[in-house]
């Protein structure tokens, strides 16, 4: 059985968790090490490594809730989000401008939902983002942005899940795409190099009887009733 439950402040064992489980489902080097150096990366996704500390430093965040899924005691998933705009992370800058779209009263930023391979295709992730509609919703948030990694790697499993908000939730691709330059350097013999990621944008509505789109005439997203 699956528990889905809020960490308050989760210690550093929990973060120690949080961390593998984020690495795990990076690419990763033949000795499973996070390595933004690794050849594949010039036509492969481009990701950190972090660690419990980093974990811990975002969940203290005023706004910062952590939605985890246990098994038997153990974190097999989770969903990290933020509810209050002034607190958002500096990496969700590219999020606020959400804030001001028509309709929204207060947005919520989701960073990250990732589960371990083992479960990926048991609906836990499903599970997660459901209750983190429901959780953002209690708290009075009216839509919640995400962020899905596009290129110069496809995340195949995230945008099935998106799209899958989209049928449910009533969400919608905004249509921006956020665009990032990371300058890589040089190591064993590979040259420095910048990499271009780019993530799609989408917006979520939070409550039954909303829905987002994007108008036809102005080209902008925005919440509508529901029809």
């Amino acid at each position: 059985m699956i528990d889905l439950l809020t960490i308050d402040r989760p210690d550093e064992a929990a973060c120690a968790r949080l961390a593998e489980l984020y690495n795990l489902r990076q690419y990763s080097d033949r000795h499973g090490r996070v390595n933004p150096n690794d050849p594949r990366y010039v036509t492969g996704g481009v990701h950190f490594s972090r660690n419990g500390a980093w974990f811990a430093e975002q969940l203290a965040r005023s706004g910062a809730v952590l939605l985890a899924a246990q098994r038997d005691r153990e974190i097999i998933g989770y969903s990290m989000f933020f509810t209050e705009l002034d607190a958002f992370p500096p990496f969700a800058d590219d999020m606020r401008w959400m804030a001001g779209i028509e309709g929204v009263d207060r947005l919520a930023y989701s960073y990250l939902t990732t589960v371990h391979p083992d479960f990926c295709l048991d609906g836990v992730a499903w599970q997660l983002v459901s209750r983190r509609r429901e959780l953002c919703a209690a708290a009075g948030v009216t839509a919640i942005g995400t962020e899905v990694f596009v290129r110069p790697q496809v995340n195949v499993a995230s945008i099935a899940l998106h799209h899958k908000q989209v049928r449910e939730f009533g969400a919608v691709d905004t249509g921006r795409t956020a665009i990032h330059e990371l300058e890589i350097p040089a190591a064993g013999g590979t040259p420095a190099r910048t990499v271009r990621i780019e993530y799609v944008q989408f917006l979520s509505p939070c409550h039954d009887g909303t829905k987002a789109i994007v108008d036809e005439e102005s080209g902008e997203p925005k919440l509508v009733k529901a029809a």
